[in-house]
């Protein structure tokens, strides 16, 4: 069973927006909140959740809402990459694909760079991209920064606003 999310009115009732990106509570909702602290905590995975009408609530999500009047219909992603900063300015809507192009290289990544990958048996450089689910082959080149340089410029056009540079 999905529970409720809480109403606009009582998020922008119990809650003031920082231009930080925090929220503060304006109304104490129980004894051990503090009127004027800062909601949340920081998640294992660098998220600042709140817990608000018994629900876990991401504060990105609360804050999109808080601004925009409605909840997210996709994700939101953090422009900046950075999953704690949620200033207004840092946050958009998002599909969960263009959430995804919006990533860092992975941390097993040996090129230095995004979408490119060495192949041994051929010694030359590759360059891959992810696109709706599917991956494009970008080709081959001597060098990992003409690689990269493919990479880049296939990132700008199928990713757009939310590419994600090698």
């Amino acid at each position: 069973m999905k529970t409720a999310m809480p109403s606009i009115e009582d998020i922008r009732r119990y809650f003031d927006y920082l231009p930080s990106g925090h929220l503060a509570w304006k109304i104490k909702p129980n004894k051990r909140i503090v009127v004027g602290g800062l909601a949340g905590c920081i998640t294992p995975s660098g998220y600042v959740q709140i817990i608000f009408q018994r629900v876990h609530i991401g504060a990105h999500r609360l804050i999109w809402a808080w601004h925009n009047g409605d909840w997210p219909k996709h994700d939101i992603d953090h422009v900046n990459m950075d999953r704690s900063d949620n200033r207004i300015e840092n946050l958009r809507q998002a599909t969960r694909s263009q959430n995804k192009y919006n990533t860092a290289k992975q941390v097993d990544n040996t090129s230095g760079y995004k979408g490119v990958d060495f192949h041994k048996r051929r010694s030359i450089w590759r360059a891959r991209i992810s696109v709706s689910g599917k991956v494009l082959y970008l080709g081959a080149f001597n060098t990992s920064q003409e690689a990269a340089s493919a990479y880049n410029a296939a990132a700008c056009k199928y990713h757009g606003e939310f590419a994600r540079l090698a």
